[in-house]
């Protein structure tokens, strides 16, 4: 009798540990939850509020570039009320100079704010210049180039080229050190 009665006692323990312990940790899931959705959406409003401000702060002037090289919705800033502290411009750096399938790529970046345009120039020895242009854009974090994509057809010969960006604006134009590229 008293082994029936004690492994009924042993039950009863096991199942009322049993519960306890699924509505602690349901209590903590719950709690996790509610914690990460309330930081999620504090996190949300924080970062509306900073755009909101820095926007106002700061409007990026422009046109809508449509030009057949560039992307449609191509911001190009206006000059009109852009502060400059430095008289020089930004020399770019090149990121990306390689053959891409039947393509070459090119992309530079900026440091610091830019503005005006870029144009990339690819020189071979004895061989005529290949020359495109590209607005300058603002990125996620930096200004860069549009963007240069040309088709290889565009270039009389393979082999070696040489290839530089120039950054331009109000008259004034500095490059990038010139890189290397092989044409295959």
């Amino acid at each position: 009798m008293k082994i029936k009665t004690t492994q009924k006692n042993n039950k009863k323990k096991i199942i009322i540990l049993s519960i306890l312990t699924l509505l602690v940790l349901g209590a903590g899931v719950y709690f996790a939850v509610r914690t990460y959705n309330d930081n999620d959406q504090n996190a949300i409003e924080s970062i509306n509020q900073e755009s909101a401000s820095s926007e106002s702060k700061n409007p990026i002037k422009g046109t809508v570039d449509s030009s057949k090289d560039s992307d449609p919705k191509t911001i190009i800033p206006s000059d009109e009320g852009q502060e400059t502290t430095n008289s020089e411009l930004e020399k770019p750096q090149i990121t990306r100079a390689e053959q891409s399938g039947t393509n070459v790529r090119v992309a530079a970046i900026y440091t610091n704010p830019a503005y005006g345009a870029c144009s990339v120039v690819f020189e071979k020895s004895g061989e005529s210049s290949i020359v495109r242009s590209a607005a300058v854009v603002v990125g996620p974090s930096y200004y860069s180039c549009d963007g240069f994509l040309i088709p290889l057809a565009d270039f009389s010969t393979k082999g070696e080229w040489t290839v530089r960006v120039e950054h331009a604006l109000d008259g004034k134009t500095v490059s990038s050190d010139k890189q290397s590229i092989v044409l295959k």
